[in-house]
């Protein structure tokens, strides 16, 4: 650009914007949801587990109490692998959102990278306009705020992960 024909190429200059907006989880609300459900409908179970055994009492070993206990049982069961299989999704698109953060990540520190070399030929060339270059500083400094906000969300990504495993091995147990 400018009178002397040579495109530096302006490195980044609309860059510093995307990031933050891959930084959201995609699809956590969805999991938590599921994960969610599931918790209250064992809490519900538990609460017709202690009401069987309160209609129950003194029969506990009744042919009626011990099927409506199996059936409970039966039924917490499958709930419970229905939470388990949830968070396990949920873990799975966590990794999925950390690697894909970290991919940005890399990508902005590579136009980084580059914005800065740029900034420096432009300089040193003597050939750049003072428009052209503070261009260039402009970008350059976008570019460093979206990495600088990438880092701190690539961290946050990779909490997500630890928190969703956590879940997964209290869903276990």
């Amino acid at each position: 650009a400018g009178t002397n024909s040579i495109d530096y190429g302006l490195v980044g200059a609309d860059m510093g914007r995307v990031i933050g907006a891959t930084i959201k989880l995609d699809g956590e609300a969805k999991f938590k949801s599921a994960v969610s459900g599931c918790t209250k409908d064992l809490s519900l179970l538990k609460s017709e587990t202690k009401l069987i055994t309160t209609e129950f009492s003194g029969e506990a070993n009744s042919l009626a109490a011990l099927t409506k206990k199996q059936e409970l049982l039966s039924k917490s069961y499958d709930v419970q692998k229905q939470k388990t299989d949830a968070v396990k999704s949920g873990l799975e698109n966590a990794k999925k959102n950390y690697e894909s953060v970290g991919r940005s990540l890399d990508e902005y520190k590579q136009k980084l990278a580059s914005a800065q070399k740029t900034l420096a030929e432009m300089q040193s060339s003597g050939t750049a306009t003072v428009e052209e270059i503070n261009a260039q500083k402009d970008s350059v400094k976008s570019l460093s705020d979206a990495v600088d906000k990438g880092e701190k969300t690539y961290t946050q990504a990779g909490n997500k992960v630890s928190d969703w495993q956590k879940k997964l091995n209290f869903a276990k147990t």
